[in-house]
């Protein structure tokens, strides 16, 4: 346990700046990007067709969303209606994103870099306009 919180701290300057939709994002990227990554591990010349593509992205989004619904229901003491839809929505970007993203380039066994990457970009952009909405 103490490795993983220490791994986890290798990541704290960057998830101090992203805000907590970014961090969603991020944690929802990391963990589909690791199951792509170990599935392209695991099943040497790995290739999903589009319709195996949306099948996956749909169930990492499920995967992914009862994680993130954990971390913030049961470890942040947040209450799972102010954070359930926003949730489902940023992992369901993310997930899709990172699939299809590693689909087109064929990076799956970068697929945890590309999930994180684009995770933290899906979550930040959905916190800018989520504070631009709240402005208006």
């Amino acid at each position: 346990m103490r490795t993983f919180l220490r791994l986890l701290s290798l990541f704290y300057p960057l998830s101090n700046r992203l805000g907590l939709c970014g961090n969603i994002g991020f944690i929802a990227g990391l963990l589909a990007g690791f199951i792509i990554s170990t599935m392209a591990w695991a099943f040497r010349g790995f290739y999903m067709s589009n319709n195996q593509a949306l099948v996956h992205a749909l169930s990492l989004t499920l995967f992914t969303w009862i994680a993130v619904i954990y971390l913030l229901g049961i470890l942040a003491k947040f209450t799972f209606r102010s954070v359930a839809l926003p949730s489902l929505f940023n992992c369901l970007l993310t997930c899709f994103l990172t699939t299809f993203v590693c689909k087109w380039l064929d990076i799956f066994s970068f697929a945890w870099l590309a999930g994180m990457f684009i995770g933290a970009l899906v979550g930040m952009t959905l916190c800018r306009i989520n504070s631009l909405i709240e402005k208006t």
